[in-house]
């Protein structure tokens, strides 16, 4: 899956789950773009709501590989004759 790809590139990879079992929510955007079709992701960042200004570089270069990985996999998908570099 795309989300187990995006964890190999993570230095602490995240539990896969849907976004619906971290906490009780709805009417957020993956509900509007379950209902429209639309592929949707969520990654919550830390282990809270506003991690600590110092966490911040260590939270991007985590996350930017994983990025990356979703970006080219939603290219490949619109454009199958799409390569990687």
């Amino acid at each position: 899956s795309i989300a187990e790809k995006m964890n190999k590139t993570m230095k602490t990879p995240y539990k896969i789950q849907q976004s619906s079992e971290l906490y009780p929510a709805s009417g957020g955007s993956e509900d509007c773009h379950h209902i429209n079709g639309k592929f949707t992701y969520t990654i919550e960042l830390a282990r809270s709501f506003q991690p600590d200004s110092k966490e911040i570089k260590t939270i991007c270069e985590n996350l930017t590989p994983a990025n990356l990985v979703f970006i080219d996999s939603m290219i490949k998908k619109a454009n199958p004759n799409y390569e990687t570099a």
